[in-house]
């Protein structure tokens, strides 16, 4: 699945956990380019 949106492995499974953990705010950051999946990730594994 990863290879066919044209991501690694690994920021599809750190995308995966930021759609269930975090908050609806980081979340809308996210898609619009202003945060990045990595950072999300991280912030959302912190709380």
């Amino acid at each position: 699945m990863s290879k066919s949106i044209g991501v690694s492995t690994k920021t599809f499974e750190r995308a995966k956990k930021v759609i269930e953990l975090a908050s609806p705010k980081l979340k809308e950051q996210v898609r619009s380019g202003q945060t990045s999946i990595n950072y999300a990730y991280k912030k959302s594994m912190s709380q």
